[in-house]
Formats: structure tokens, sequence, C-alpha cells
């Protein structure tokens, strides 16, 4: 009997002894799934404007930048308008006619958005920025025909300055909010029809140099530090239109020509594209200008070929965008 209790005992003990074993090593055994990374490679997601005889139809889209109060504006340059979609990408409002004057367009092209919300919207053939409202309300003409100036695509810049492109004397310029210039950039520059343009930290600005096929980086006096070659290994250059960076550290550039949105590192290097995927749900880009990139990560794409705002971006929690 003593026997049986003892073995019973040891029996007891085994299988408890194994059992907190295998507790004890499930407590303290590494992950065997390393922790995910973000997605680096953006996918297509929707598209605004579409085509038809809708109000929100496009007719060549040039540029397109979402407000901070979630509205998407576009510069719809056939249609000498700006339309605004809400956030879903439902149309909202138009503004614009052709001609020239107060709240008129003959080529409406760049865009941007003031500290107070206001919109800025550069005509490079009436040689004009125009101040609007949020809500399409013009508000006064801040460069003029007078000055000779060409604007082209523009950024913002701290302290409520905006940069943008003259290609008519081929200089970058930078205003307050008013329109009174405050900088400009030099001839040693070398700058050839300056398109996209966007501000790096507080003080350089990187430029797509479009008649040279090639991005500069310039410092704060606009001196010419850094150039990037697009050329591919033949040689063959590549057009730039306009420029954005993201969250991640990375340079994206549309390239008309290609149909295609490069993605370059911090030196330059071409890491990937996209836009002419087969199998994606949106059309190939066809023709693709203006560029945005919110802070959620979505991009934004003037698919002028296409009539349309090609949206992309990433699934949700895989992209953060650090402000500055």
């Amino acid at each position: 009997m003593r026997v049986k209790t003892l073995i019973s005992l040891v029996l007891i003990i085994m299988i408890m002894s194994l059992a907190f074993g295998v507790i004890f090593s499930r407590q303290i055994e590494p992950p065997t799934r390393p922790a995910q990374k973000p997605l680096q490679r953006p996918v297509y997601l929707y598209s605004l404007g579409g085509t038809g005889g809708s109000s929100g139809a496009l007719n060549q889209p040039m540029a397109v930048i979402r407000h901070p109060d979630g509205n998407i504006y576009v510069a719809d340059m056939g249609n000498r308008q700006v339309k605004a979609y809400f956030p879903n990408g439902a149309w909202a409002f138009s503004f614009g006619q052709d001609g020239e004057g107060s709240g008129k367009f003959t080529y409406p092209y760049g865009l941007a958005v003031l500290d107070n919300g206001d919109l800025l919207v550069g005509d490079p053939s009436n040689g004009t920025i125009q101040r609007f409202t949020k809500r399409g309300v013009f508000v006064k003409e801040i460069i003029k025909k007078e000055q000779g100036l060409k604007p082209g695509l523009m950024t913002r810049a701290p302290q409520g300055k905006v940069w943008f492109s003259d290609l008519r004397q081929h200089q970058l310029v930078l205003i307050d909010s008013e329109g009174k210039v405050i900088k400009r950039t030099g001839p040693k520059t070398g700058l050839k029809y300056p398109q996209g343009l966007v501000a790096v930290g507080r003080e350089n600005i990187l430029v797509a140099d479009a008649g040279n096929f090639v991005i500069k980086l310039l410092d704060s006096q606009g001196e010419l530090q850094k150039t990037w070659d697009t050329g591919n290994e033949t040689r063959v250059k590549n057009m730039v239109r306009d420029l954005e960076l993201d969250g991640l550290d990375r340079l994206m550039v549309t390239d008309p020509l290609m149909g295609i949105v490069r993605v370059l590192d911090g030196e330059g290097k071409e890491i990937f594209t996209f836009g002419q995927q087969s199998g994606a749900r949106g059309l190939p880009l066809s023709f693709p200008m203006g560029l945005h990139i919110d802070n959620t990560g979505k991009i934004y794409i003037a698919d002028r070929g296409n009539n349309i705002i090609q949206v992309w971006g990433y699934p949700a929690g895989s992209y953060q965008r650090e402000e500055k």
C-alpha cells in the first residue's frame, strides 16, 4: 500500500512539474513572428473627378492639395476652375471662370493653403496669384500681371510664407501671405523651367528642374547645394514635374512622359516606381502632373491624361507621418 501511495505521489509531482514547466516556458518564450513593419509600397485606393457631364468632372487637372479641414482642391485647367471635393471624394463646389481679372483663370495651376485657411491659386498665363477663402470667395490678387512673373507650382514655407516657381525668369520666389516678395533665387542655380518644389526643414528647398531633367537642393539663400541626376543606366533623361516628401523620408516625383511616380531615397537613388502596375484597380497613370501627400499618408496625383485625381495610400495603421 505504501509503495502504491509513493508511486502515486511521484506521478502527481511529475505531472505538476511538467505543467508548470510548460507554463513557464510559454511565459519566457520569445515571439516567433517579427514586429510588423510599415508597408513600403503604396496601393491604389480610389479616384476623384471621373468623366461625363457632371459638375465634378475634371478636364486636365494640373495640381491638387488637401486642405486642413479635409476638403481636396484641384486646379482644373481645362474648365478654368478650381474644384473642391469632400473627404469622401464627392464633388462639393467649384469656383472661377475663363478670362482675366478677379476670380478668373486662363491657366489655373499652382495651389497653396495659407495659415488662416485661405487658398492661393497661381495662373502662369495671366501672370497672377489670387487669394480666395476656402469657400472660393475672391479676396485679392497678391501677385499681379504687371510684376512680370509667371507663377507655376507652389509650396508652403515656414512662418506663413510661400515659395513658387517663376516659369518666365527661371527662378524661385518666396512671398508672404500678402504677396510681398521676400527672396528670389539667383542665376547661379542654373534653373530652367522649375516646376514642383517642397520646403525641407526650415531653410532648404527641393525643386524639380524640368528643363535640365534634374532635382536640385537649394539652401536658405537660394544657393545650389546638391543636384540629383534623373538619368538611368542608359543615360536617358527622365522628366520631372512635381515632388513631395513623405513621412518615410522618401522623395516622390511625378514623371509625366513615363506615366509613373518615382520614389527616391535621401541620396536621390530610385527605390521603386508606381502607377503602371498591372492588375491595379485604378487606371495606369497618364501624364501625371501635380502631387500632394497629406499627414495620413494618402498620395493625391493629378492624372491629367485620364482627367481624374488618383488617390494612393496604405492600409490603416501602417503609415505614420511626423508633422514638422
